[in-house]
């Protein structure tokens, strides 16, 4: 059986906006329920989860 193969590239300018999405999407999939599903909380945690700080 062959392994994948995978690449690593720098990032680009246009990453973030997918970045973020993935990011998020996580966190509302998998924490959710460990965070009480709690809209504030989980709104207040993905805060800072944005594309300007992706480039940052």
């Amino acid at each position: 059986m062959t392994q994948p193969q995978i690449q690593v590239r720098q990032p680009m300018e246009n990453d973030g906006q997918c970045g973020t999405c993935i990011i998020r999407r996580s966190i509302l999939e998998l924490c959710s329920e460990e965070l009480g599903n709690d809209e504030r909380a989980i709104q207040e945690w993905m805060s800072d989860k944005t594309v300007e700080a992706w480039k940052a």
